[in-house]
């Protein structure tokens, strides 16, 4: 704060000594460049902060940009992991007879694009190879798991 004034300050004492020194034919001139001088000095610093606040602004913008498309692509990606889910688990009860944990994970390519299911996994009982051969069939997962093994088909 001390050197904004001692700026300002500065910038009229060479408005003044200009005044003194150049020819009174040159005043209005003078009046109005040394004007502009002190406005220039007093506004600087408000120029400065207002810059710095912008820049912030855009910052926590872009911050709020970016984890906002994150936050909606996990929620895609959760509903679409529930609703297949819940699919899966009712077709093995209606084919099949049976009841398992099912746990699906869904993939999610570099430019934040689903690329299909990664991973379907079931615990439970009387769980076959047979189920393993539907699922792939009608989800094409990368890989099926059951009961912590890794059925190929």
């Amino acid at each position: 704060m001390k050197t904004y004034f001692m700026s300002i300050m500065f910038a009229v004492l060479i408005s003044v000594f200009a005044g003194m020194i150049l020819p009174d034919k040159w005043d209005k001139y003078i009046k109005i460049i040394t004007g502009l001088i002190i406005i220039s000095t007093i506004i600087t610093p408000l120029k400065k902060s207002w810059d710095l606040n912008y820049n912030e602004y855009t910052l926590k913008y872009d911050e709020i940009e970016t984890d906002a498309a994150l936050y909606r692509q996990n929620l895609v990606v959760n509903e679409l992991s529930n609703k297949i889910k819940n699919d899966i688990e009712q077709r093995i009860f209606d084919e099949f007879g049976s009841r398992p944990q099912v746990s699906v994970s869904v993939g999610v390519n570099s430019e934040n694009e689903i690329t299909g299911i990664e991973r379907i996994e079931l615990n439970g009982d009387n769980l076959s190879d047979e189920i393993s051969a539907r699922l792939t069939e009608i989800y094409a997962p990368q890989e099926v798991i059951i009961n912590g093994s890794k059925k190929n088909n």
